[in-house]
């Protein structure tokens, strides 16, 4: 192999080996995982996929059919987890909705149809119309993608350093990239399939830089699932300022969650668990808190329970104090008196008084 080769190789096979690294990290070894990053793993698996038959296909001949079909496999996928990843992003989704659920179905069941007829047996059959369904489907799914998610590049095109979902305008564009250059090769011939591999790589690595060293790169490393964003660096002893419309969206969503879901209830709930409802991070919800609600965390959860405290007191005459502060989320007596006292400048003893003078 010339050395021309060799470094193309090795360039090529790089891209492939960071490819399962990503995979690994996001979908088995990655702390604190969200949602989100299945679909982020998912995708960079598909993609990994389709690029690793392309290595071995520019490289060896008489590559088996079965790889092959592996490889056109992967491609089946890669279009539907780039549109599912970006609007798990957007949405701040925890789950597969019905719609995906039944694409995930339409996909599977194509896939199968491969497995009943195979590559090894059916060449005719995938050369002459299931390689080009399938390529089909994963432009269709990126070009969907790009419409679905518009408004993201409208703001972008004013501030592009600085809106947080900056990321997902570059992963797309990655992604449109690769797409272009198999479509190409299949339908031009030009200019070769080891071009896919080389431009994986390297826009791995124009991916890797963004989330290094791109004013972004906090939001991405802390996985800000509210889409938060770090503004110019400043003194460390100043406190950065949220953007108003995140601070917004996170008041909206936990003001939503603490009516709907009343998690303070649970006398187990720490800040972490909060923040996982939220989608968002401990550390930028424990900031909201702090600096827009003016209270810490625990001072938050047991004014919600004092609350909800008032509220069993007033239409509940069958439960003891004990019982109430247990029903609340209060581990103890005395906690439950203290935060009841801080709220009321009264105990509770002394509150219920009042409500059976009136």
């Amino acid at each position: 192999m010339e050395l021309s080769q060799q470094i193309l190789f090795f360039f090529s096979a790089l891209g492939v080996f960071n490819g399962v690294i990503l995979t690994l990290y996001f979908l088995i070894f990655k702390r604190g995982r969200i949602f989100s990053d299945y679909y982020l793993g998912a995708l960079i698996a598909a993609l990994t996929i389709r690029i690793g038959k392309s290595v071995f296909h520019h490289f060896m001949d008489d590559l088996p059919r079965w790889i092959l079909q592996i490889g056109l496999t992967g491609c089946l996928f890669i279009g539907p987890f780039v549109l599912f990843y970006m609007r798990s992003v957007l949405h701040r989704k925890n789950s597969l909705s019905q719609s995906e659920y039944i694409q995930f179905g339409l996909l599977g069941a194509l896939a199968l149809v491969g497995v009943i007829f195979p590559y090894e047996r059916y060449a005719y059959l995938w050369n002459h119309g299931g390689v080009h369904l399938i390529y089909l489907i994963w432009a269709g799914y990126i070009l969907y993608a790009v419409y679905d998610t518009r408004q993201i590049w409208h703001r972008n095109s004013k501030n592009a350093q600085r809106h947080p979902y900056s990321w997902l305008v570059a992963l797309l564009i990655a992604n449109i990239v690769i797409c272009a250059v198999f479509h190409s090769v299949l339908y031009l011939g030009w200019p070769s399939y080891i071009y896919g591999p080389v431009s994986f790589s390297f826009l791995f690595y124009v991916l890797a830089g963004l989330m290094l060293f791109s004013p972004l790169r906090a939001h991405l490393v802390a996985q800000d699932r509210l889409g938060y964003q770090n503004t110019i660096e400043r003194p460390t002893k100043v406190k950065k300022q949220m953007d108003l419309e995140i601070k917004e969206q996170l008041s909206r969503a936990l003001q939503s969650t603490m009516q709907e879901k009343k998690p303070y209830l649970d006398p187990q709930l720490k800040l972490d668990g909060l923040a996982n409802q939220l989608n968002t991070t401990p550390h930028l919800l424990s900031q909201y808190l702090n600096d827009h609600v003016g209270k810490n965390f625990n001072s938050y959860i047991n004014e919600l329970r004092v609350d909800e405290a008032v509220s069993m007191m007033q239409s509940h005459d069958e439960y003891s104090l004990e019982g109430i502060a247990a029903e609340v989320g209060f581990r103890s007596k005395s906690t439950f008196y203290a935060a009841f006292k801080a709220r009321y400048q009264m105990t509770p003893k002394a509150y219920l008084n009042t409500l059976q003078k009136a």
